[in-house]
């Protein structure tokens, strides 16, 4: 390969891959493997004599210093042999092979999906995965979709897809589950505000998208959308769990407002027992409120033990 158009190359992926939201805090750890299948080991020392980035080292982020004088601006086949390779280094990883099915099938959905998972994960989550965090600001990007290689593995890959409604009955008692799906029919709709899903991304969610992502059940699932959004069974399941989550915030309303009002007469108890203790006032009777309003601050933390109970049942209930 001709040494200008490697460093090119180069230039050009790590713009590709700044550019995206997804990528401004990619480590240097995550990229070197890929930079190194892709354009030997030398390539990170060239870029920095060349002032590209200060630096390679693996705990520091990827920061292109000096872009906009030097040339990235690659012909089409130079990219096409690019992205092959890239897909190459990707394809051996089953969580960025099966959400680029998903991308080349709904790009829009995909890139929702990840971007929630990812935006929405602790940084230092163990379980999180870097290579996807890398793959996704490069295949979602206009000149990958668009590449003619990315058309040519994704029409093969696609062809090797099943689906069947009946495997994923077993996972609609799980939580995690029911959000993707409420996620996949808004994003469906529209809707790619997710506010609801996205404040609640936990452990538990990522684990489960990626176990979906791996064995291509995502991807099988966006490839037959609309049977599976119409399935008499998954839109039972939403509505038992939006059913459900709309007696969870009853009770917490109920369980709130009791709350309130037991303060309130603690409150009016020491307020009128403190003016008892005044001059020609019955001290006993300011003694007797004064026990009786100690003893009513017992309760708050009664009423919240019994918040957490009544919602814990309830989240068990026809689990």
């Amino acid at each position: 390969m001709d040494e200008k158009l490697r460093i090119s190359k180069a230039i050009y992926l790590l713009y590709l891959i700044q550019r995206n939201r997804i990528g401004i805090n990619v480590k240097w750890a995550v990229l070197k493997p890929l930079m190194s299948f892709l354009f030997g080991e030398n390539i990170f020392n060239e870029l920095k004599d060349n002032l590209v980035i200060s630096t390679f080292n693996e705990d520091a982020t990827l920061e292109v210093i000096n872009i906009n004088d030097l040339s990235y601006d690659i012909d089409q086949q130079a990219k096409e042999d690019l992205f092959q390779s890239v897909i190459s280094y990707f394809a051996k990883f089953d969580e960025v092979s099966g959400i680029m099915h998903v991308v080349y099938l709904y790009r829009k959905l995909a890139t929702m999906i990840v971007e929630t998972i990812i935006l929405n994960m602790n940084i230092n989550c163990k379980s999180c995965n870097p290579e996807l965090k890398l793959a996704m600001p490069i295949i979602v990007s206009d000149d990958f979709y668009y590449s003619k290689a990315f058309a040519d593995y994704s029409k093969n890959e696609i062809k090797k897809l099943k689906f069947d409604i009946n495997s994923f009955t077993e996972y609609l008692n799980q939580k995690w589950f029911i959000k993707l799906i409420i996620m996949v029919k808004d994003g469906e709709y529209g809707n790619y505000s997710y506010s609801k899903t996205s404040e609640n991304i936990d452990p538990e969610f990522y684990n489960g998208v990626i176990f979906l992502i791996k064995n291509d059940g995502l991807a099988s699932i966006v490839m037959h959308l609309d049977e599976f959004l119409s399935n008499k069974k998954i839109n039972n399941a939403i509505t038992k769990y939006n059913y459900k989550n709309l007696r969870k915030e009853k009770i917490r309303r109920f369980y709130d407002w009791l709350s309130i009002a037991n303060d309130i007469a603690v409150g009016m108890e020491f307020l009128v027992g403190s003016f008892l203790f005044l001059p020609n006032h019955n001290e006993l009777d300011g003694v007797y409120l004064f026990i009786i309003g100690s003893s009513q601050l017992l309760i708050r933390p009664m009423i919240n033990i019994v918040r957490r109970a009544h919602l814990f049942l309830l989240s068990k209930i026809n689990r």
